[in-house]
């Protein structure tokens, strides 16, 4: 996964004089486990949907071009058809599809936000392209999950806010 937010913070937060620069550290990384979790939940089963080839630009496999004829069934995804009843992306048995949110981890410093996914079965064995397809995001998704982060940051920030307001 491969996104980029900036932050840019000068100051303290107005009535806010106890968010030290070590608190606004740990506030950018409870952010960004919060996004990476985010993106575990809701977009990476995005990319074994119908349509997902189109979505994240995945290179075409054999057989999904048309005009094929009967040669269509000898192809990968002729193949995959008859044996598993299905042409969705990123699956042939399903068991990348479920193993992949398992054991999931978000490692995150104030300057980067990675996603592991060691659950993944199968994964090491695809090709590169494949695994790069399997992380992907798309223009629309990143500028979604840099909402989630400022939203995210905010809600904490105004909570902060107002602890320290009741405190005087």
């Amino acid at each position: 996964m491969a996104i980029e937010i900036e932050v840019t913070y000068s100051g303290a937060v107005p009535g806010s004089p106890n968010l030290t620069p070590k608190a606004w550290k740990e506030l950018l990384k409870a952010a960004g486990h919060a996004v990476g979790r985010h993106w575990i939940d809701e977009m990476l089963p995005r990319h074994f949907e119908s349509g997902a080839s189109r979505r994240y630009n995945y290179a075409p496999r054999q057989g999904e071009q048309k005009g094929l004829g009967n040669r269509w069934w000898r192809t990968y995804t002729g193949q995959k058809q008859k044996k598993y009843h299905h042409t969705l992306p990123l699956v042939l048995t399903g068991e990348l599809r479920a193993s992949a949110p398992r054991g999931a981890r978000v490692e995150v410093t104030t300057q980067h936000i990675r996603v592991r996914l060691p659950g993944a079965r199968g994964m090491n064995r695809l090709p590169a392209e494949m695994r790069d397809e399997l992380t992907r995001v798309t223009p629309a998704e990143g500028l979604a999950l840099s909402v989630f982060f400022d939203n995210w940051i905010n809600r904490r920030l105004r909570a902060i806010q107002k602890r320290t307001a009741t405190r005087l």
